[in-house]
């Protein structure tokens, strides 16, 4: 639904949430570089993680889901979201698994990986969800 009829498009409210995410990825990593206990990085990443879990579900399910639906000369681009979400919740569960073990070090290395790979991701998905936007305001 775009801004004209009376709603936020779907561009605008996963650019909203990314840029929730990102703050949330900004607050555990100032957690996991000033923090010298396995308890604060763990409550943080927790948090980051069921939000990044609920936001992928909304993506997969509602977003994803309908626009493959309309536009199944997509689906290779929404495949690969859909398996980069699968390979970012396997390492928020590595990483998390190296808290709770004490490895913090390694789990500071995996944090920051993920963060970039995140905002590379996020522009991705930015990208095609433009297009998918402008394809839909051109059509009548």
């Amino acid at each position: 639904m775009d801004e004209s009829r009376g709603g936020d498009s779907v561009e605008s409210t996963v650019r909203d949430e990314h840029h929730r995410l990102d703050e949330l990825f900004v607050e555990v990593g100032d957690v996991f570089e000033t923090s010298g206990t396995a308890e604060a990085m763990r409550e943080a990443f927790a948090a980051l993680s069921e939000a990044i879990d609920v936001h992928f579900e909304q993506e997969d399910r509602l977003y994803y889901a309908s626009i493959g639906a309309l536009r199944p000369d997509l689906e290779p681009e929404i495949a690969a979201i859909s398996e980069a979400h699968r390979r970012f919740r396997l390492e928020l569960a590595a990483i998390g698994d190296q808290v709770e073990r004490g490895i913090l070090e390694g789990a500071r290395r995996g944090f920051a990986a993920l963060s970039t790979a995140f905002r590379r991701h996020e522009v991705a998905e930015e990208r095609l969800l433009h297009r998918v936007e402008e394809a839909t305001a051109e059509r009548p």
